[in-house]
């Protein structure tokens, strides 16, 4: 009963290492993947900002030329010098305000590809973590049965070799095999 008892201890110890392995490997991969989907999104938005902040450029531009032309018909036919530095400091605000814009979204869209990266680096991470533990839980499952192995041999499981201590003493002395057993 006890040798039943000590190999079936054995088999469920190794068995379950390498099932432990093979979750951990599971979960790896599904962080990995995970993590792919969630960088392709992030992706996704960075590239939607930078689309909003090119369409808003392409609004700025539209209400800067609205505003200027404002500006040239209030000014009407005087062309005073100050006009003229009115219509200027205009012109490069509207201009300033676009590059602002259009920086605003180039920032955004690389903070959101920067993120995008390290959720690949993270998720490529899990899945090696995973494949090490999995390769690590088949030498725990050997490492069970070579335990059970030596503790099943050391209560005399596993059967005798048929000689006393003296005859085995005897044997390793001198390398012969006892009487009766050659």
């Amino acid at each position: 009963m006890a040798t039943a008892a000590l190999i079936a201890g054995t088999v469920l110890s190794a068995g379950s290492a390498i099932q432990e392995g093979q979750v951990a490997d599971a979960q790896g991969r599904a962080s990995n993947d995970i993590a792919k989907y969630n960088a392709a999104n992030l992706e996704r938005q960075a590239a939607s900002r930078l689309d909003a902040a090119r369409l808003e450029d392409t609004r700025q531009i539209r209400r800067s030329n609205m505003a200027l032309g404002a500006k040239i018909a209030q000014a009407g036919a005087s062309r005073t010098a100050s006009d003229v530095d009115v219509l200027a400091d205009t012109s490069f605000q509207l201009a300033m305000d676009r590059n602002l814009m259009l920086r605003q979204g180039l920032v955004q869209s690389q903070e959101l590809l920067g993120q995008a990266g390290m959720l690949r680096t993270q998720g490529e991470f899990a899945s090696k973590v995973g494949k090490s533990k999995k390769t690590f839980s088949y030498a725990k499952a050997g490492a069970s049965i070579l335990a059970g192995g030596y503790e099943g041999y050391n209560r005399g499981l596993f059967g005798s070799s048929g000689f006393s201590a003296s005859q085995q003493n005897a044997f390793f002395a001198n390398g012969t095999i006892p009487k009766g057993y050659a």
